[in-house]
């Protein structure tokens, strides 16, 4: 009978790719799936109802379906399906994100358009076609966000003022600007005349944000414990106390404390630690020098990865380096945008990296270069490039199954780049000069202060102040960096998957190495790892150790 049910969770895994591409149109055109690019997601309650039932229908026929009946890939498959399914439901009826985040209008619009103008996989006439289709349904989502923000949060309000009108610029220049080899004067003339109407549509949800919605803005931000462990569980595969997880977060910071302070003795003994990293932080590039120095330690980082035997790069395409788009600039340093593995055609990726406004003042200029110091530069290119994100989305075209190529977790994603930053260091990156070890603690002591404000802000009562104050006091972070640190945890309440994934990868390899004794290879671990896409790491422990046993 296996066999059978092997089939029958076949077709129910089609099914339920099918109608995640169906409902979130904008994420099928990220993935390459080009079926729904004039398509939007419907933000009307009606489609919510009937996405909920749908949902709870395929969860009725997965839990019908013996899981120990199919085969391995099959069953992680079947339980990353559940996890997602039971994830989705979380945020359709129980937090309810768009009755209080005004942003999630802006996060759907322009990100489904974006994909568009940015990734060549059809003629310019093709693409600006479906931008046009967007475009024309996308005051109606506005509409719809109106009339559905019953419960706005104050400072979710104020991020998504800032996001919107920062958002005009990319409607204003850089959309019209992709698509100026267009010819067709019917063609372009339409999308000016839609555009116009969007741009409009912008400044007048930002005005009413601001006149209306900011005044009445008093709901919690907060998401609450029960959502958390909830979040936990279903999304990263993580069963387990909030006040253990805590502890656990806790420890990890003191750890990178002390660690950091060893290594900024080891530079200059008679200096405090904060005051030796300020040193080392005002060697960065220039505002004009950032992205093409960035370019240029890419190389180094992937010849490392080969000579270390660390892992295979399934492809020998660069990613390039470019300016953050100006939608994701309030909340981003720098990010990786790359291919999804159902393209094709345009394979390119993207490293953006976030330059400071010219409007700044020096001082907040000086501040947020100060970040991008050569030394830190180094580790967040690890993060980001090699063998961070891009090498992970390099392997996801080799993922084993379809559902696997297309949903994943927080914590994996975002754990594996965090990872590798320190493996870079264990494997004896820069090893002759210790700024490179204090750069690299200093991104942990980041990440750890994310773990420690995340579960504070959302489930402790912790204040937006109070933890703009633990990245200043713990992460030795400059005000104006730690202000967009402790927002951004406010609409990121699970920023803490980077140090959890992290220390759950780590446990995962020491098992593994446990067990395998001898016969333990670094890097096929990390291919193997990588090959089977990134589903919570939980469910990739039963399927590469045989048991789950104790994540952390």
């Amino acid at each position: 009978m296996q066999n059978g049910w092997n089939e029958r969770w076949d077709a129910l895994a089609d099914r339920l790719a099918k109608m995640t591409l169906e409902r979130i149109p904008e994420m099928a055109t990220y993935l390459g799936v080009h079926d729904y690019d004039h398509q939007v997601y419907d933000y009307s309650e009606p489609a919510r109802d009937a996405e909920i039932r749908a949902l709870y229908s395929l969860l009725r026929e997965i839990e019908s379906i013996p899981r120990h009946q199919l085969s391995p890939e099959r069953a992680l498959d079947y339980a990353l399906a559940e996890g997602d399914i039971r994830h989705r439901l979380i945020d359709l009826e129980a937090w309810r994100s768009w009755t209080h985040d005004p942003d999630t209008p802006n996060s759907f619009v322009v990100g489904g358009i974006f994909t568009l103008a940015k990734r060549a996989f059809a003629p310019p006439e093709e693409r600006l076609k479906a931008v046009i289709a967007r475009l024309k349904q996308a005051p109606t989502m506005f509409a719809h966000a109106r009339r559905q923000l019953t419960e706005p949060a104050r400072l979710p309000t104020e991020i998504a003022i800032q996001q919107v009108r920062a958002t005009v610029g990319f409607f204003e220049r850089s959309l019209p600007a992709a698509f100026r080899q267009v010819t067709d004067t019917s063609l372009w003339n339409e999308f000016e005349a839609v555009n116009r109407e969007v741009i409009q549509t912008y400044h007048a949800y930002a005005q009413w944000l601001e006149d209306e919605v900011l005044p009445r803005a008093e709901h919690p931000f907060a998401i609450g414990e029960r959502l958390y462990s909830l979040r936990l569980k279903y999304g990263e595969g993580v069963d387990m106390p909030l006040d253990r997880l805590m502890e656990i977060g806790r420890t990890e910071l003191e750890r990178l404390q002390q660690e950091f302070s060893a290594t900024a003795s080891r530079i200059d003994a008679h200096r405090q630690p904060r005051e030796v990293f300020e040193q080392i932080a005002q060697d960065h590039p220039s505002a004009g020098e950032l992205i093409s120095f960035t370019q240029q330690m890419l190389e180094e980082l992937r010849q490392f990865c080969i000579d270390r035997d660390v892992v295979t790069i399934p492809s020998d395409v660069r990613c390039q380096v470019e300016e953050t788009p100006e939608f994701m600039r309030e909340l981003t340093f720098a990010s990786m945008d790359t291919p999804g593995p159902f393209e094709e055609v345009a394979t390119e990726a993207f490293y953006n990296v976030t330059l400071p406004s010219p409007d700044w003042s020096p001082e907040d200029i000086e501040g947020h270069l100060r970040a991008f110091n050569r030394y830190n530069l180094t580790a967040i290119s690890i993060h980001e490039a090699y063998p961070g994100h891009y090498v992970q989305f390099l392997w996801l075209k080799h993922a084993p199954t379809r559902l696997r190529k297309m949903s994943g977790s927080y914590s994996n994603a975002e754990g594996w780049a965090h990872y590798c930053e320190e493996l870079f260091m264990e494997l004896g990156y820069g090893a002759d000069d210790p700024r490179y070890r204090l750069a690299q603690l200093h991104e942990a002591l980041l990440r750890a202060c994310r773990y420690v404000a995340g579960f504070g802000m959302h489930t402790q009562g912790m204040s937006v102040e109070e933890a703009k104050e633990v990245f200043i006091r713990q992460a030795h972070m400059e005000p104006i960096n730690a202000e967009r640190e402790a927002k951004r945890g406010t609409v990121d309440p699970m920023y803490c998957n980077y140090t959890l994934g992290k220390l759950l990868l780590l446990k995962l390899r020491e098992d593994l190495k446990r067990k395998q004794g001898a016969q333990f290879s670094l890097r096929r671990f990390h291919d193997e790892y990588l090959r089977a896409g990134f589903p919570p790491i939980p469910l990739l422990r039963e399927q590469m150790l045989g048991e789950v046993g104790d994540v952390l």
